[in-house]
């Protein structure tokens, strides 16, 4: 009884949350969609980032999909394992306007990185929060302009950079609590036991390697799409890091090789 009464709460909660994230989704104008994953976990998860993004004093309504790595033999996701080249990776699109209604993001035609970059920090900080992190930490200190592509027929900016921040690897935290993990979980095709466990990292998989809240450098590619009113930011990263053994991992030369691909394979329907 009380387990149907809980599901119940859940479903109510979701109706309403998905509710604000539909009409935030038309605000914007944009309904983007990945078509190829490369190693990453089919299927994406939809987030409503206005509030973190506001509280934060950047005036925009914003929305986020995201993947990550699939789930290793325990059923918790890859990213939680340091020795997967998927460990602390990221797959992603935001999409935003200002609160206003008018583009943000762009001066004198060209992306504004100083203020773009503060959509992925914001970002990084509120996710580390949730896993429990006393301190959490992201600061982007490297970008480099990487030229242009086109992605679904639209002229995108492409820059390399680089994040210092911790992992999400810890023993608390409301991230991966079994709403949010079981709600998440149901947008991707897995099995009961990875449903119930994809969002949880399981110390089995990385306590004899690192310790929890770990430094490490999130390096990777930042796309991004100008439309008349609103802006696109496709992200895609992989980590460097250190463990316990001083044994040193740099998992982006190896995700390098798919990252354009999927970048171009993202679709941006206007709505």
């Amino acid at each position: 009884m009380l387990q149907h009464l809980q599901d119940i709460a859940i479903q109510t909660k979701l109706r309403r949350y998905n509710r604000k994230f539909q009409a935030n989704e038309s605000f914007i104008g944009i309904k983007p969609t990945m078509s190829e994953y490369g190693s990453f976990l089919k299927g994406y998860v939809s987030t409503n980032m206005s509030d973190k993004w506001q509280g934060k004093d950047i005036p925009i309504k914003g929305n986020n999909y995201w993947t990550i790595g699939p789930p290793t033999q325990t059923g918790n996701s890859s990213r939680f394992d340091p020795t997967s080249n998927l460990y602390q990776a990221w797959f992603g699109i935001y999409t935003h306007v200002g609160v206003d209604g008018k583009q943000f993001g762009l001066k004198d035609n060209e992306p504004d990185i100083e203020l773009l970059k503060r959509l992925a920090e914001v970002d990084q900080d509120f996710w580390l929060k949730a896993y429990g992190d006393p301190n959490p930490f992201s600061r982007l200190t490297k970008f480099e302009s990487r030229g242009h592509l086109l992605v679904d027929g639209n002229k995108a900016w492409l820059y390399y950079g680089e994040m210092h921040s911790h992992s999400d690897v810890g023993f608390k935290g409301r991230g991966y609590e079994k709403a949010y993990g079981r709600v998440r979980a149901e947008k991707f095709d897995l099995d009961t036991a990875s449903k119930a466990s994809l969002f949880i990292p399981n110390p089995q998989l990385w306590s004899n390697y690192v310790n929890s809240y770990h430094p490490i450098n999130l390096k990777g590619f930042f796309t991004v799409i100008p439309f008349e009113r609103s802006t696109v930011c496709i992200y895609l990263n992989g980590a460097e890091y250190q463990d316990n053994n001083k044994k040193h991992y740099d998992t982006w030369p190896l995700l390098e090789r798919d990252a354009l691909a999927l970048i171009k394979s993202v679709k941006t329907p206007r709505i």
